[in-house]
């Protein structure tokens, strides 16, 4: 796995030699033969899928980005989510063939599951025009893209420290992106704008109210009020 950090360090074509190291007779790195098991073509569009998505990701948050085009922003946001979707649904049917045990296995089908979920649920919110509540979706989705990147510090990180692969590998694929979640949670509610207690909505909406209501009486009606020593009708 050392040397499969080295190689991936030289650029995004390098996917696709480790893919065929892979499939080599005997295979580079045999730990990963795995993925190979169900389909190849899942292996492939998850590999093109999600560094997509990673890439995009950080240009979708930022409001000056935004700002500058609300087309692109747009277009990029569908790819984001189609790139999603497909890396997702791609990661799902590979890890079923995972060997390194139930409990990665677990969390790499259940990292998918809530990625695509997650995501969906950002589409929907902006669907419906909710953008506040896409920013919040948005942000659990990213914190899961960058799983893969998380991934590739923690386990080369243990494996350094003297960890065994297989052990390592069953805390890293949990690891990878729970504590991303969290962050992104946290995230979210820190930034969230205050909410506004009932008290304070039924005064505003009850001055409006009352406002909008003493516009429409008649011109005359005021004049008359005052000829009659009333002053100002008040409701």
């Amino acid at each position: 796995m050392v040397c499969l950090w080295q190689d991936v360090r030289r650029g995004p074509s390098e996917t696709f030699w480790i893919a065929r190291s892979i499939r080599a007779k005997p295979p580079r790195f045999p730990d990963m033969a795995h993925q190979f098991v169900y389909s190849s073509a899942m292996f492939y569009l998850h590999v093109i899928a999600a560094p997509i998505a990673l890439a995009i990701a950080p240009f979708q948050l930022p409001k000056a980005f935004r700002a500058k085009s609300a087309r692109r922003h747009r277009l990029m946001g569908g790819i984001y989510c189609l790139a999603v979707f497909l890396g997702g649904s791609s990661g799902f049917v590979i890890r079923f063939s995972a060997t390194h045990g139930p409990i990665a296995q677990s969390g790499f089908i259940l990292l998918a599951i809530t990625w695509v979920t997650i995501t969906f649920e950002a589409l929907h919110q902006i669907s419906g025009g909710q953008i506040d509540l896409l920013r919040e979706w948005i942000i659990r989705s990213m914190s899961l893209t960058f799983a893969g990147v998380t991934l590739r510090i923690l386990l080369p990180a243990q494996i350094f420290l003297g960890v065994p692969f297989e052990t390592a590998v069953q805390f890293v694929v949990w690891l990878c992106w729970a504590p991303n979640l969290l962050f992104a949670e946290q995230l979210i509610r820190a930034t969230r704008p205050p909410a506004i207690p009932v008290a304070q909505i039924s005064e505003q909406l009850g001055s409006e109210l009352r406002a909008s209501a003493l516009h429409r009486i008649p011109e005359r009606f005021h004049r008359r009020e005052k000829r009659a020593g009333f002053g100002v009708v008040v409701l």
